[in-house]
């Protein structure tokens, strides 16, 4: 069974998905140790024609193979209380999230 693709690969594929339905993303990925607080997901999406925004941990793998660090488990878990959206994912994740949080009508067909 191949691997899948590296998270920055994936990352990349997600904000091109993002990006085709309209969607401002604030990328807060770094690729080296930073002084943002553990935990902060890859990415902020903005749907401006919903008017509603999630954060986003890209992962790499399928469901329930996602791996999560303790902050970004933290974190997942304090933004819903607090009622805000986080997904954990890649490209699948993402198409979801355009359906369920945005209300995008996407078709089977339309995913690649």
């Amino acid at each position: 069974m191949p691997k899948p693709p590296l998270e920055k690969v994936i990352q990349r594929q997600v904000k091109g998905v993002y990006k085709a339905f309209g969607c401002i993303i604030y990328d807060f990925s770094q690729p080296r140790a930073s002084m943002q607080t553990p935990g902060i997901p890859d990415l902020l999406i903005l749907h401006l024609d919903s008017r509603t925004h999630w954060y986003m941990e890209v992962k790499r793998g399928k469901g329930a193979a996602y791996k999560q660090s303790q902050p970004q488990l933290d974190f997942d878990r304090d933004i819903t209380w607090c009622g805000g959206r986080y997904v954990l994912g890649g490209v699948e994740e993402a198409y979801e999230a355009l359906r369920t949080i945005a209300g995008v009508k996407i078709a089977d067909r339309d995913i690649p």
